[in-house]
């Protein structure tokens, strides 16, 4: 995965968050959301100023961003 490409899922991770997961759920996971969009923009002020993204960091991408649309219906 390029660096942009892991900025781009970045941001849908966290606009999935704060725009598509319902406010009950949010509610009944409040501190999962935040742990999770903290960590995504972590993760993304780290691959900007890197350059790079490495495979550690993919996964926990693809893990992140899996376990928040499952709160999606």
């Amino acid at each position: 995965m390029t660096q942009l490409q892991a900025i781009q899922q970045c941001d849908r991770i966290v606009e999935m968050i704060d725009d598509d997961v319902p406010d009950e759920a949010k509610d009944r996971a409040s501190d999962f959301f935040e742990d999770v969009r903290e960590k995504v923009i972590e993760v993304q002020d780290t691959v900007t100023s890197s350059g790079h993204v490495t495979s550690k960091q993919q996964r926990a991408l693809d893990n992140w961003e899996a376990g928040v649309a499952k709160w999606i219906k």
